[in-house]
């Protein structure tokens, strides 16, 4: 199991855009600097195992509550009882955060075979990332250095989060 937290606001995967001069297809600079902020910390927090066979991907994405909330509504938000419906939707965050780890943490995100996708409101907001071999085959692609973890190829929980992260906050 691999786990770690990227602090600061979830971003979603945004469409390509195109120039009006070339017409070529271009990623948006806000998604390009949000999943390069997400592959430094993937890599500051646990390294680069690059996993190979089957993977769930696990992820939680929590917005601070809007300071403009009442303190009934805000502990409401807090206790899970009003959920994040607004941006980013829950497919564009996986996408990003998918495509991101590409080479860091499995070596293509096809080898993702479940999802387990959350948004919360918490006092940290961020993305808390788990990633869990489905079957005993998992293992660390050989030119990614030394195998991790067990025998049967299961990755420990690296350094902690930069930031503290609390699911039920």
């Amino acid at each position: 199991m691999i786990c770690f937290f990227v602090a600061g606001a979830p971003v979603g995967k945004a469409r390509p855009r195109f120039s009006k001069a070339s017409g070529r297809a271009f990623t948006p600079q806000k998604t390009a600097n949000a999943g390069a902020f997400v592959k430094s910390e993937a890599l500051r927090q646990v390294g680069q195992p690059v996993l190979v066979g089957p993977l769930e991907l696990q992820l939680t994405a929590t917005a601070a509550v809007p300071e403009s909330w009442s303190n009934k509504k805000r502990a409401a938000a807090l206790a899970g009882e009003i959920k994040p419906t607004g941006k980013p939707d829950l497919d564009n965050l996986a996408k990003l955060y998918a495509d991101a780890l590409n080479g860091i943490l499995w070596k293509d995100d096809s080898q993702l075979v479940r999802m387990a996708l959350e948004k919360r409101y918490g006092g940290v907001p961020g993305v808390h990332i788990t990633v869990l071999p489905l079957d005993n085959t998992v293992r660390s692609a050989p030119e990614a250095g030394a195998m991790l973890g067990s025998e049967r190829g299961f990755v420990p929980v690296a350094r902690p989060a930069a930031e503290p992260f609390d699911i039920f906050a």
